[in-house]
């Protein structure tokens, strides 16, 4: 099962699935921090394939997608067991 993120960063895999500017800030954010591999797919259906292949450790979902319902994408993603940040405004 995957870890959640400890602060230290490194090679903590996060996927951000946000519109493209909040994505962006988010991904400066995080690399400030010290993470350094966050994924911006610009396909939702990207992030599915991220998590099945359990390339992720954190997903940081929008829920107010416009190119997808976030609800039914967080609910795909969490049988997978990834821990999700849900961010809406």
């Amino acid at each position: 099962m995957s870890s959640i993120p400890d602060g230290t960063g490194s090679h903590q895999r996060i996927v951000v699935v946000e519109d493209p500017a909040s994505a962006a800030l988010l991904a400066r954010i995080l690399g400030a921090a010290g993470y350094d591999d966050v994924r911006l797919p610009a396909d939702p259906a990207e992030v599915e394939r991220i998590v099945e292949l359990d390339d992720a450790d954190l997903v940081v979902l929008d829920l107010q997608l416009p190119q997808i319902d976030g609800f039914a994408l967080l609910e795909r993603i969490v049988r997978s067991h990834v821990p999700v940040l849900v961010l809406t405004a």
